[in-house]
């Protein structure tokens, strides 16, 4: 069975997403930063008068937490549909899109035992495709385990 996967690149590496999880893409938000949050929230942007707030995914998977440079109060970002398991508008920040791949269900691998332990607990498989390998993310892993928290148990990792 195919599914469409829509890519998107986080320091140079390929992820992607299940297109049917996507409200938008923005290309280029503004947001704003709020005092207090959590240091993985980038800040809420004001998406024709609908508040979505903005996660850091970087900061959530795995990368740097120390590397904020490449925002500025501004950045490309996906926005994701709400559902049932949660009913607040939300999105992340991407380093550049990707674009739309269709990807046979059969072709998904499983994600491979050297990957760090706190990344592997968010993706789902890995698919070799022409741009290399994309990292398929679980939206239900980051955003839905616990909708008190972001990240579910992983995020406790990151401190």
């Amino acid at each position: 069975m195919d599914e469409e996967i829509l890519t998107f690149y986080l320091n140079e590496q390929l992820f992607g997403i299940k297109i049917i999880d996507v409200k938008e893409i923005i290309r280029k938000s503004f947001y704003d930063k709020i005092a207090g949050s959590k240091d993985y929230i980038l800040g809420l942007l004001n998406l024709r008068g609908q508040i979505v707030t903005i996660i850091d995914l970087k900061k959530i998977i795995y990368f740097d937490k120390n590397d904020n440079k490449y925002f500025e109060n501004n950045c490309s970002c996906i926005i994701l549909k709400k559902n049932k398991e949660f009913d607040e508008l939300i999105g992340f920040s991407i380093d550049k899109p990707g674009e739309v791949i269709q990807v046979n269900s059969h072709e998904i691998k499983n994600v491979p035992t050297n990957i760090e332990t706190k990344t592997k607990g968010y993706i789902e498989g890995v698919v070799e495709t022409k741009e290399g390998t994309l990292a398929i993310i679980s939206l239900k892993k980051i955003f839905y385990v616990d909708k008190s928290q972001i990240g579910g148990d992983f995020i406790e990792d990151y401190k």
